[in-house]
């Protein structure tokens, strides 16, 4: 992309490589590929919202960037700003679930229109290796952060009487981390933390004993749907884009707080993989993307 590229998230990054996989050229300069990308004289010409800080409304967000640190409470704002800019600019704006289209909507005052992918493509594509592992050890896919909440799997392990967890992504440098230490420490669980590749994700999602998915907020949910289509058993919080997900699965995970007695196992989703695969062109073609091969 011309000039310097935005922060993105994980869910972000996988879009991009999703529609480059299908032959979509996404370095189009009059397209936004994110809603904090640094503004242009003419406003873009399609905007595409991947991430829900940057449009949430503004008590949820003055209560979940609470716990954060100053500085990176400013850059925060900062992105709002530059994305409240781009967003009002723009001729078309686009989402990816319908739940970031609300918030979209509400934030800028913008007709937003909604192309869904609930699945990464590299989904239809990985077979997991299920391992041998101790039956009491959890999973948390993705970056150690607050708005995460991981106290909710501690709560879940103390109940569920799991030893281990393990959370799988980068530690933000927030705090989230450390705290999270201290807390499992006193509580007696276990916790490591690894960057795994996504055969490895793919591999402990369908060995774990449980996938905990607790977070208080998400764009686009593409974890819940990976676990639910590979894990024999997943916990989540039910906030929209996660039930936005169930719905497009025809299945759904155990509603947090997650208090039966007891693990009840389940055979995972099976994802259309035409579906899914005609959503991403969809997609690709929502935002006017040249399409320069049919991967």
């Amino acid at each position: 992309m011309n000039g310097k590229s935005p922060r993105r998230s994980i869910g972000g990054q996988v879009v991009e490589t999703g529609l480059a996989s299908l032959g979509f050229d996404v370095l189009r300069p009059d397209i936004a590929m994110v809603e904090t990308r640094i503004p242009q004289r003419r406003p873009f010409d399609v905007v595409l919202s991947q991430s829900s800080w940057n449009v949430l409304p503004r008590p949820d967000f003055l209560r979940l960037s609470e716990p954060y640190p100053r500085s990176m409470r400013r850059r925060m704002w900062a992105r709002r700003a530059v994305a409240r800019v781009n967003l009002r600019r723009a001729r078309r704006v686009l989402s990816l679930t319908e739940a970031n289209a609300e918030q979209v909507r509400r934030f800028s005052g913008r007709e937003v229109e909604v192309a869904p992918v609930w699945l990464p493509l590299d989904a239809l594509e990985t077979t997991a290796r299920p391992r041998a592992l101790p039956s009491d050890r959890g999973f948390v896919p993705g970056t150690l952060t607050w708005y995460k909440n991981p106290s909710a799997v501690l709560e879940v392990a103390q109940r569920r009487g799991l030893g281990e967890l393990l959370f799988a992504g980068t530690d933000d440098g927030s705090g989230c981390w450390p705290d999270l230490e201290r807390r499992a420490a006193e509580a007696g669980v276990r916790v490591t933390r690894a960057l795994l590749s996504r055969q490895e994700m793919y591999d402990e999602l369908a060995s774990a004993t449980a996938v905990i998915l607790p977070s208080d907020m998400e764009t686009l949910g593409f974890s819940l749907g990976e676990a639910m289509c590979v894990a024999t058993h997943v916990l989540a919080s039910p906030i929209p884009s996660h039930l936005e997900v169930a719905r497009h699965l025809g299945a759904e995970p155990e509603w947090l707080p997650g208090e039966g007695p007891e693990w009840q196992g389940t055979e995972p989703a099976v994802a259309d993989a035409a579906a899914v695969r005609l959503s991403w062109i969809s997609l690709g073609e929502a935002l006017g993307l040249e399409r320069r091969t049919a991967g």
